[in-house]
Order: structure tokens, then C-alpha cells, then sequence
């Protein structure tokens, strides 16, 4: 429950708000049987305005707006006892309910802290769940275009070697290192063994992003062939 709702609840605080309430009401209804009053008289007085010329200049007293003189009178006498008492209820449970806030605050400060912890470390290991789903994934992509490659270059191990155009780009200096890979896939008899180091192949490349990516450009080159040089001059 917040601060806010338990000061609500609070016996002292309900105490002087219904103080404060009850003399403010008192305030309000003295003030509105004084305007009663007067909107009363002022009704008489266009209703008979030579009785109320005559009330007015001491001619003739009209019992009516003597009457509503003495209520407005005993209203304002009224008034001027209960309205400074209806300021200070006002104050006092101001301040009733301010202490009653800092009270209860102190109070629940070491639970609010404990809450605050625990909603630090939810946080916390929501992000860490986050980051470990990110790198799982990233590990995943990473070893899915690794096996690929491996198996690109498994492809090549049997009989690219001995196709011309491709046995011309696998042996270009610049694709050493797929030459390397196909060559050694190559060499081994049995396809247990080249299950065996092509995990292995797999597993490293899908650690070394750099050596990954320069593998994989080397591949392509080897698919593609050898680089054909076109002239596009013109003889004159």
C-alpha cells in the first residue's frame, strides 16, 4: 500500500480532516444564510421602496429588514468566531498530516529499499537473460554460416581439384587458405574422419569471425573461377 493511502487511514489524520470539515461546512453555511439575508431584504426593498425610503431615513422602522439586520448581524458575529477557528483546524491538520507522511515514510523505508533492490536485480537479470539470448544467437548465426562454408568446401574436396577452371582459382595465391582446407579435407580416406575435422573446422570458424569472413571470400572466389581480364580499348 503507498504512503499516500495509509495517511489516509491514519486515526489522527481522519480525526482533524473531519475537524477541519466540520467547522469549514459551519463557515460555508453562516456565509450563505448572510447572503440569504441579504438577497431577502434587498427583494423587499424593490418590492416596497417607499416603506424601505422611509425605513432608510428613520420615518417609519420596517419590522422586516430590522429582522434581516439582526440575522446578518448575529450571522456575522457568528462568523467571526468560527472562521478563525475553521483557519487554525486547517493548519493543524495540515500539519497532522504531514507528520503523518514523514512518520510513515520513515517507517516503510527499509521495505521500500528492499523493494527497490529486488526490482534492481530483476532488472539486472533481465538484462543478463537478454544478453545470453543475444550471444546464443549470435553463436548460432555464427556456427550455421560456418557449417555451411565447411560444407562448401567438402564439396570442393572430392573432385574440384582435378576440374580445371576451379583447380586454377583453388591454387591462386590469394585463396591459400581455402586451398589449405580443401587439400586437407581431400587427403583423409574415410568420411568418419572428414566428419571429424570438419566439426572441428566448424567450431573454430565459428569462433574467429575475422578468419570466417576471409575463408568465406576465399570460397566464392574459388566458385566463381578464375578472374577472366577484358580489354574494352579501342585500337585505332
Amino acid at each position: 500500500m503507498h504512503v499516500a493511502e495509509l495517511v489516509e487511514r491514519d486515526p489522527a489524520v481522519i480525526e482533524a480532516t473531519r475537524t477541519h470539515r466540520t467547522l469549514a461546512g459551519q463557515v460555508q453555511a453562516l456565509q450563505g444564510r448572510a447572503n440569504e439575508a441579504h438577497r431577502e431584504a434587498q427583494a423587499w426593498r424593490e418590492a416596497h421602496p417607499i416603506r424601505a425610503k422611509a425605513h432608510d431615513t428613520g420615518v417609519m422602522r420596517a419590522a422586516y429588514l430590522d429582522e434581516r439586520a439582526q440575522v446578518i448581524e448575529q450571522v456575522r458575529a457568528q462568523y467571526q468566531k468560527v472562521a478563525p477557528q475553521a483557519t487554525r483546524a486547517r493548519e493543524v491538520a495540515e500539519a497532522v498530516r504531514n507528520a503523518t507522511t514523514t512518520r510513515i515514510a520513515q517507517a516503510q523505508a527499509p521495505a521500500l529499499e528492499r523493494i527497490r533492490a529486488l526490482e534492481q536485480r530483476a532488472a539486472e537479470l533481465e538484462r543478463i537473460e537478454r544478453e545470453r539470448q543475444a550471444q546464443a544467437l549470435r553463436e548460432q548465426q555464427a556456427e550455421g554460416e560456418a557449417r555451411l562454408l565447411v560444407q562448401d568446401m567438402r564439396e570442393m574436396a572430392p573432385g574440384w581439384t582435378e576440374d580445371g577452371h576451379q583447380l586454377q582459382a583453388l591454387h591462386a595465391p590469394e585463396n591459400k587458405d581455402a586451398l589449405t582446407m580443401v587439400e586437407g579435407l581431400a587427403a583423409l580416406p574415410l568420411e568418419e574422419q572428414r566428419d571429424y575435422v570438419a566439426e572441428q573446422l566448424v567450431a573454430r570458424l565459428a569462433k574467429d569471425p575475422a578468419a570466417r569472413l576471409r575463408l568465406a571470400e576465399q570460397v566464392e572466389r574459388v566458385q566463381r573461377g578464375p578472374e577472366q581480364d577484358h580489354d574494352y580499348g579501342m585500337s585505332l
